[in-house]
């Protein structure tokens, strides 16, 4: 857990410095949405478990087409086995944490692409591998998983976008055994899509 508070620090510490020292051009957001995902190596395919999500952003402009933008993202991520397939249903909960360079399409700064790297730090790891029951696996599983992010994102006004994103591990999420279950890599690959509200005002930066 002490892994996750210092990296919550640092990144409250960042926006709020961000906030004091990039004034013309802060924004911070409140974030809400789904991901629909699956983990690739488990024997199980297609993006079955849906979850909703919950976090917030906030970024600085570094010119007039660019920004870093910082979040902080509560996620259940895993997989659900569907019919004809290997019975392998897992619940794995993260708090995300995505650093993103944001390009901005058009001069209006409503067409937005994305692309960056996110380190996932996994709360808990519960799986069913029997249909019987879900059994805690987190000691199986790295607690930290790194993945490469990309996305767009559609901003209506200085207020309300919605944004869509593909994420995906670059790492193995847990420890390959053998003489275990966990016979294979495993790697999160997931889809998002979310609205975001921002409630420090850009407009009023610019």
């Amino acid at each position: 857990m002490k892994p996750l508070l210092v990296m919550c620090f640092i990144f409250f510490c960042a926006v709020i410095n961000t906030q004091h020292s990039q004034a013309q051009g802060f924004e911070g957001k409140a974030i809400a949405g789904f991901s629909a995902s699956q983990v690739d190596g488990d024997q199980t395919w297609g993006y079955n478990l849906v979850r909703p999500l919950a976090g917030l952003g906030g970024g600085f402009y570094l010119g007039k087409r660019t920004e870093i933008q910082l979040e902080i993202i509560y996620n259940i991520k895993g997989a659900g086995a569907a019919r004809n397939q290997p019975y392998i249903n897992s619940r794995l909960t993260y708090v995300d944490m995505p650093v993103l360079l944001n390009y901005f399409w058009d001069k209006k700064r409503r067409i937005v692409m994305q692309v960056g790297i996110s380190v996932n730090y996994l709360l808990r790891a519960r799986i069913d591998f029997t249909g019987w029951e879900y059994k805690d696996y987190t000691d199986k599983l790295s607690r930290l998983d790194y993945a490469f992010t990309a996305g767009a994102e559609y901003r209506f006004d200085d207020r309300w976008a919605i944004n869509a994103r593909y994420s995906y591990s670059f790492v193995p999420i847990n420890f390959v055994d053998s003489n275990f279950l966990f016979t294979s890599a495993w790697f999160n690959n997931y889809i998002s899509f979310s609205i975001r509200y921002n409630f420090i005002n850009p407009a009023k930066n610019k």
